[in-house]
């Protein structure tokens, strides 16, 4: 369906077998860091019940691109993401002039910080907090890059690479920023081995930004740390995490994360 929700969003992101984050025998980061990751408790990613009003499309954003469109589709809704020393790939979408952003959790746990504080009951507790990330996004224009914007995107969730799914939920702070909407693969059948498909991310940081890839799937129901995940061998590069994986018609159907070569992924 075109409708959706911040809530129904959120568990696409995080809940979608579709959309689990890619994974590799080798644990090879994929953004640009410059020391391993710190270890790190398990996120807490309670949503309580908040209340969400029917994301409303326009009417040009409701379709999938034309077959000739699909590319500048693609570099329409990919964006940097630099925190702090990391630099990765991400996602944006637009729900009722909001504009959200999903990129690998490994990119943005830089920013990751905590503080002591007590409570009522004169206990200490650890509170977690993240600093904004900065969104770039390139201006594209017949191929050619012809501008820039960046704004800061605070974390609204956040699952640990180690722990978790490896995946982070950004809520960009300007508003109607891009008004673009992606369209999930909600296809029950996980894309059979051969299917084609595109990459869009900041090989090398942003200096390759909205560089595109192509791959197909390689093989299917990989089991890593007692996840299933399925083989691609779409190009990827320190900076890729984050980035989206389609399907040959514009579909978002995978996050890349991790990776051990250039062309050994797992979605």
């Amino acid at each position: 369906t075109n409708m959706i929700t911040g809530v129904e969003m959120y568990y696409e992101v995080f809940n979608m077998k579709k959309l689990i984050a890619l994974s590799v025998v080798f644990f090879l980061a994929f953004a640009v860091i410059a020391e391993d990751p710190p270890k790190m408790n398990p996120p807490a990613l309670g949503l309580g019940n908040p209340k969400c009003t029917p994301q409303v499309i326009p009417e040009k954003y409701k379709n999938l691109p034309a077959k000739d469109d699909v590319a500048q589709y693609l570099q329409d809704i990919s964006v940097t993401i630099r925190a702090g020393r990391a630099e990765g790939s991400g996602v944006i979408t637009n729900i009722n002039g909001v504009n959200y952003v999903w990129t690998a959790g490994h990119v943005i746990e830089h920013l990751r910080k905590t503080r002591s504080i007590v409570d009522g009951n004169g206990s200490v507790k650890v509170v977690v907090e993240f600093n904004d990330a900065e969104i770039i996004k390139k201006d594209v224009q017949e191929g050619r890059t012809v501008g820039q914007w960046n704004y800061d995107a605070e974390v609204l969730r956040y699952s640990d690479a180690d722990f978790g799914e490896d995946l982070a939920l950004l809520r960009v702070r300007k508003k109607n920023l891009s008004p673009h909407y992606v369209h999930f693969y909600n296809d029950e059948k996980i894309p059979a081995i051969g299917t084609g498909l595109w990459h869009v991310g900041s090989l090398l940081g942003e200096g390759g930004s909205n560089s595109m890839t192509e791959g197909i799937v390689s093989q299917l129901g990989r089991v890593i740390n007692n996840q299933v995940y399925d083989q691609t061998t779409c190009t990827a590069f320190p900076g890729s995490s984050g980035g989206g994986v389609f399907v040959k018609d514009g579909r978002y159907m995978g996050m890349l994360v991790r990776g051990a070569g250039e062309t050994f992924n797992l979605t």
